[in-house]
C-alpha cells in the first residue's frame, strides 16, 4: 500500500466504529489511510478520534470528519455502514421492517453514483438482506456483511478445549445467525459424540472463569451448552452461540447467558482518555463491542487493502457456490480476498438436513431482499408468511415499514 486509500465510515460516531478505527490504528498492517467519519453526533466522532490519537501513528493514516454524505463517499475506496438510522424511510425507501434498511437504499444509491468501484461493508442486523437489495437493484457486488457469529462460536471451543483456533475447521453456510456446518473439526476429532463429550467434560471447569476470552466474554460458556445439546442429538454444529432462534427449548435461556453479557458503554469509552489506562487496555475495552466486532471487522479492512489470502466467515454474494442457494442472495460462508474479488471456500452442496434447515431460510430472504430492492408491499407480506411457524398472519397484514413494534420480531431472524 504505497498510494492513499480513503474509507469512509457512516455511523462515525458509533462506538463499534470507534473500536474498528482503534483496532487498524494499532495493528499498523494497513498504511496511508484516510479513515472519513460521517454521522449524526459530532461529539461522538471527536470522541473517537481523540481516543486515535493516543495511538503512535507512525503509518501515515489519518482521520477527517465530514459534514454531508456525499463529500465523504467522495473517493472512498471502502464504504462501511454502521449508523443506526432506524426503521424509517430515507430518500424515498422504505425499511421493510430491515434496521437501517431504508438509509442502506439511500446511501447505495449514491454509493453507485459517487464511488461505484469502492468495496461496500455492512453492519446492520442482519446485514446480507440490506446488501442483497443493494446488489438487485444497483448492480453493487462488492460488498461484505459483517457478522462475527461464527468466530465467536470457534474462540469459545478453544477457550473450552485448549486447541488452538487455527486447528479447529468449522465449514458452513447458512446467513446471519443461522449458519450450519457440514465440516467440524476439534483438533484430529471430527466425531461428533467424542467432540460432545470433550466439551462437556471442560465446560464447568471453574478453571475456565479465568480464561482471557471468558473474562472479556463470559456468557458464551453458557451459551455454548445450546450449540453443544445440539450437536449432540443431530449431529450438526451450528452458530451462533446460544443457537439460532428458530430453535426453541434449548437448555439454556437467552435471558439467562445475556445477563452475563459486558459491551462497553459510552462511559467506558470516556474512561479511556485516562493517562491511567494504557493503548493496550483502551484496545481491550474497545474489542468488547459487539462481542468482539471492532476486531473482526479490522481484519476483514485488512484483507481487502492488503489481499493477504487470510480467510473470514463472512457473507457475501453466492453467485454458484452453493447450488441450493439464489445467486444474488448474501450467504455466510468462508472467504478470502484476491485481485479485488472475493473467493468463496466449501463444498458445492449440501447435506440433506442442512438443505432441510435453510432451503425456506434462502427462499424467504431472496423475497425479501427483492421487496426491500423493489420497494414491493405485496412481495413483502409474502416473505414474512413464508414461514408461518415463525410468523403471525396478522403481522403481515398489519405491516408498517416506520414502526419497531410493528415489525419485529419476524423480520429479521437474528
Amino acid at each position: 500500500m504505497s498510494s492513499e486509500v480513503k474509507i469512509a465510515m457512516i455511523g462515525g460516531g458509533g462506538k463499534n466504529t470507534g473500536g474498528t478505527l482503534l483496532y487498524l490504528i494499532n495493528s499498523g498492517r494497513v498504511r496511508n489511510v484516510e479513515f472519513g467519519l460521517f454521522g449524526r453526533t459530532v461529539a461522538n466522532m471527536e470522541r473517537n478520534i481523540a481516543l486515535a490519537n493516543k495511538i503512535e501513528n507512525k503509518n501515515g493514516c489519518s482521520i477527517k470528519i465530514y459534514d454531508t454524505l456525499e463529500s465523504v463517499l467522495e473517493g472512498s475506496d471502502i464504504v462501511m455502514h454502521c449508523a443506526t438510522a432506524g426503521y424509517g424511510a430515507f430518500g424515498g425507501y422504505k425499511s421493510y421492517g430491515i434496521p437501517q434498511g431504508g438509509h442502506v437504499m439511500y446511501m447505495g444509491e449514491k454509493v453507485s453514483k459517487i464511488c461505484p468501484d469502492a468495496w461496500v461493508l455492512g453492519a446492520t442486523n442482519p446485514p446480507e438482506v440490506p446488501l442483497s437489495a443493494l446488489l438487485k437493484r444497483f448492480g453493487i457486488e462488492k460488498s461484505i456483511g459483517l457478522c462475527n457469529a461464527p468466530m465467536i462460536v470457534k474462540n469459545t471451543f478453544s477457550a473450552i478445549t485448549g486447541v488452538k483456533e487455527e486447528d479447529i475447521v468449522m465449514r458452513g453456510i447458512g446467513m446471519n445467525h443461522d449458519v450450519w456446518y457440514y465440516d467440524f473439526r476439534i483438533g484430529d476429532e471430527s466425531d461428533p459424540d467424542k467432540i460432545v463429550n470433550m466439551i462437556n467434560q471442560r465446560i464447568d471447569d471453574p478453571v475456565l472463569l479465568e480464561h482471557k476470552w471468558f473474562r472479556l466474554f463470559p456468557e458464551w460458556r453458557v451459551a455454548i451448552k445450546n450449540n453443544v445439546a445440539f450437536l449432540k442429538e443431530s449431529g450438526y454444529l451450528v452458530s451462533p452461540a446460544g443457537g439460532t432462534r428458530r430453535l426453541k427449548g434449548l437448555p439454556v435461556t437467552s435471558k439467562e447467558y445475556g445477563s452475563l453479557m459486558k459491551r462497553p458503554s459510552k462511559e467506558d469509552f470516556e474512561k479511556c482518555f485516562s493517562d491511567e489506562v494504557s493503548v493496550e487496555d483502551m484496545i481491550r475495552i474497545t474489542s468488547r463491542c459487539g462481542g468482539g466486532v471492532p476486531v473482526y471487522t479490522g481484519k476483514i479492512i485488512e484483507s481487502i487493502l492488503l489481499e493477504d489470502d487470510i480467510q473470514h466467515s463472512a457473507l457475501v454474494p453466492n453467485k454458484g457456490a452453493y447450488a441450493d442457494a439464489p445467486d444474488l442472495l448474501h450467504i455466510q460462508a468462508d472467504i478470502s480476498i484476491s485481485g479485488g474479488k472475493i473467493k468463496i471456500h466449501g463444498a458445492k452442496k449440501l447435506p440433506d438436513f442442512i438443505k432441510g434447515m435453510l432451503t425456506a431460510r434462502f427462499i424467504q430472504n431472496d423475497m425479501l431482499t427483492t421487496a426491500l430492492a423493489n420497494q414491493d408491499d405485496q412481495l413483502l407480506k409474502q416473505a414474512i408468511m413464508v414461514m408461518p411457524e415463525r410468523n403471525e398472519y396478522n403481522q403481515a397484514l398489519e405491516f408498517d415499514s416506520g414502526s419497531e413494534k410493528t415489525v419485529e420480531p419476524f423480520i429479521p431472524f437474528n
